[in-house]
């Protein structure tokens, strides 16, 4: 039986996911702090296999058989834990340090940096909340005293 993991944010987005799933016939199986899993069973359709009878006897078959191979859906929901880079800015980072998630997919911290992370005076350094680490060439910005851009 294959699982769908969704991640979440926070404790709302939680509640809120399980609210959304229940509503659309999934049930509620397991739920701690920071997951749960839900389950909704494969329903047999009278009607189409009624329909299917009546019709065609071939059509009953071809239903029975689809009934068969189809399997209930099981949705697990996680809570994904946030770290802080600055006061009020949260950004998820890989257990390594060197993704980060924008909210769609991961994105390499060696090529691109969250917006607004904490950086150091001189831009050449970013914080990911235990270590300084360089910041990538095509996230340096340029500052008074160093290179210019060139003007157009």
């Amino acid at each position: 039986m294959a699982v769908k993991t969704i991640t979440v944010a926070d404790l709302r987005e939680l509640e809120m996911t399980i609210a959304n799933y229940s509503a659309a016939g999934f049930y509620l199986v397991n739920k701690t702090e920071t997951s749960a899993v839900l389950r909704k069973p494969k329903e047999f359709n009278v009607l189409l296999a009624i329909l299917g009878f009546l019709f065609c006897v071939i059509g009953l078959i071809v239903y029975a058989i689809v009934y068969t191979v189809q399997q209930d859906q099981v949705v697990e929901i996680r809570l994904v834990e946030r770290q802080a880079a600055l006061p009020g800015a949260t950004f998820t980072f890989s257990d390594d340090r060197r993704w980060w998630w924008d909210g769609r997919q991961w994105q390499d911290t060696q090529q691109s940096l969250p917006p607004g992370i904490q950086r150091s005076d001189d831009g050449a350094q970013w914080w990911d909340g235990t270590t300084w680490r360089p910041v990538p060439a095509g996230e340096r910005r340029w500052s008074e005293g160093g290179p210019q851009p060139p003007s157009g």
